[in-house]
């Protein structure tokens, strides 16, 4: 099975002006990391018109996926959207075509992970600082409505109390799954990344990675999956982390054209 593998495609009207749409290569699936739009119906219909037509589609959302709605709601929207079609939307979901396990979750971060000048500080200390500054420095926290009630003196928006619970939730879910023994391969697909190693070395030291990645190391030297494929992080990556191949392969904003490493073509044998 050859899989083309992508993310952070963050079509839009303007981009469209500046590039085309990456063109699908020959491949058995299309495994996309999230991110293609700022709305799910945008997102949605740009696969079935882009993507669906040639090959069947394993997605999770990015968290730009989400914007314009809560994240239950935008889940709940996507799934109706994708019903009858060879888009298989996964969030806390596992599916199998042929012979390889797919697990897949958005996997919001923990906001504990070390952003590559505090490996000293206990990742609890981080999360407090993180959970204090990261906020006011995303969009996701202007943009994405929370799905839980809110308390009289709060507004509308979604909290890191719930992106954290999310976050634990997917990261039991994975761990759940890959401690079922399974013959063939097994990919884990998430938008956010699982290590720290896929950073983008601009930001070295910038509060703001705690929303872009978590320490899954354990996790990972635990389990062992075949491949791990992530986005969010705006750089091409292809590296070992124990047994396990991490990748990701974003196109980036419309301004990072030409600095993100994106592949059109890339495809790995599954």
């Amino acid at each position: 099975m050859k899989a083309w593998i992508i993310s952070d495609i963050h079509e839009s009207r303007l981009a469209r002006f500046f590039r085309d749409p990456p063109k699908a290569p020959k491949a058995d699936i299309c495994i996309c990391a999230g991110d293609l739009t700022d709305f799910i119906e945008d997102s949605v219909a740009y696969i079935r018109r882009v993507i669906e037509p040639r090959m069947p589609v394993v997605l999770v959302l990015g968290n730009h996926d989400y914007f314009g709605h809560s994240i239950s709601g935008a889940l709940e929207r996507a799934r109706r959207l994708v019903e009858g079609s060879r888009i298989h939307l996964l969030e806390n979901d596992t599916v199998t075509i042929g012979d390889c396990r797919f697990i897949g979750a958005t996997l919001w971060t923990d906001f504990a992970v070390s952003i590559g000048d505090d490996e000293h500080i206990q990742p609890e200390e981080r999360r407090v600082k993180a959970l204090e500054l990261v906020p006011s420095r995303i969009l996701d926290f202007e943009c994405i409505f929370r799905s839980d009630p809110r308390k009289i003196d709060e507004n509308g928006m979604v909290t890191a109390w719930e992106i954290l619970e999310r976050h634990r939730e997917s990261r039991k879910f994975i761990d759940r799954e890959l401690s079922l023994d399974y013959l063939g391969r097994t990919v884990v697909v998430t938008h956010h990344a699982p290590l720290m190693q896929s950073f983008d070395p601009a930001f070295f030291g910038n509060v703001t990675n705690a929303a872009f990645a978590s320490d899954l190391s354990d996790l990972i030297m635990r389990r062992r999956p075949s491949v791990w494929i992530h986005g969010h992080i705006h750089k091409f990556r292809d590296y070992m982390a124990d047994h396990t191949r991490i990748i990701c392969n974003p196109l980036g904003q419309r301004r990072e054209l030409y600095t993100s490493g994106f592949r059109p073509g890339f495809t790995i044998d599954l």
